[in-house]
C-alpha cells in the first residue's frame, strides 16, 4: 500500500510535486530543486497549452486568457508555489 499524497490544503507546492513524481511525468535531476520532465509529462503539458491556444469562444469573457499566462508562469510551471500564489500573482 503506498503512502497518501500530502494535503493539498496545507502544502499545495509538496502534494503538487509529489503527484507529479507518483505520475511519473518528471523526476529529479542531480542538480539541486530542479526536475527533469519526461517526454510523455511534457507532451500533456503542450497539448493542454495548445487546446487553449485553439479554443474559441465568441461574445463572452471567458478564463482562458487567465490559464494560458498562468501556464507560461516559470514559477508555476516549476511546481514551486504555495495556495497564496494567485494572491501575489498578477497578470
Amino acid at each position: 500500500m503506498s503512502k497518501s499524497l500530502p494535503s493539498r490544503t496545507e502544502n499545495y507546492s509538496e502534494w503538487y510535486n509529489e503527484l507529479v513524481k507518483r505520475a511519473d511525468l518528471a523526476e529529479n535531476s542531480a542538480v539541486r530543486g530542479c526536475m527533469v520532465i519526461k517526454p510523455y509529462g511534457y507532451s500533456i503539458w503542450e497539448k493542454m497549452q495548445r487546446a487553449l491556444d485553439e479554443y474559441i469562444i465568441e461574445g463572452i469573457k471567458t478564463t482562458i486568457p487567465f490559464h494560458q499566462k498562468l501556464m507560461k508562469d516559470e514559477k508555476f510551471r516549476s511546481g514551486d508555489f504555495t495556495t497564496k500564489f494567485l494572491e501575489d500573482w498578477t497578470m
